[in-house]
């Protein structure tokens, strides 16, 4: 039903606007469309495909159909026990999607031999994140233009 792949430079626009789409369907009850724009305008920064570059982003496609669709990327930064940009196209949240994308990243983390992960989590993804033993270290604010964007910080041992 799913598989992961490297990423390949050609799917940097894809991949943003898959994070566009996740982002602009979250419920105004923890973003409002303000917060929702600063964080995800609906053009790629400037940098975004130099970014994905560097990162090296894992891919997650359905294997569905005899065309394969990008529903899901992440990034895992091993030098800081980071994972960033763990995003699931709203279409396939609530299917198995984000925890197969998960086991990918861990287990990747895991052959860095990283002893934790660290991600900092949108409000409404906070209760997936749990399920996949995370605990909650503390809140943030972070500030795009003159917009406040709140995520919480949280960590999973490794060992």
């Amino acid at each position: 039903m799913f598989e992961w792949a490297s990423y390949h430079d050609s799917q940097a626009e894809a991949c943003w606007q898959l994070l566009h789409a996740s982002v602009q369907a979250i419920p105004l009850s923890f973003y409002t469309l303000a917060q929702k724009e600063a964080w995800s305008p609906a053009n790629a920064p400037a940098n975004w495909a130099a970014r994905l570059i560097t990162t090296q982003p894992t891919l997650l496609f359905s294997s569905n159909s005899s065309e394969k669709q990008l529903i899901g990327f992440a990034e895992l930064i091993p030098a800081s026990s980071y994972l960033d940009c763990f995003y699931i196209h709203p279409d396939w949240q609530g299917y198995g999607a984000g925890k197969f994308l998960y086991q990918q990243i861990e287990q990747q983390a895991k052959s860095h031999q990283l002893p934790y992960l660290a991600v900092d989590v949108s409000l409404n993804a906070i209760p997936f994140f749990l399920r996949q033993g995370f605990i909650e270290i503390h809140q943030q604010a972070n500030q795009r233009d003159d917009i406040t964007l709140y995520n919480v910080r949280m960590v999973k041992s490794l060992v």
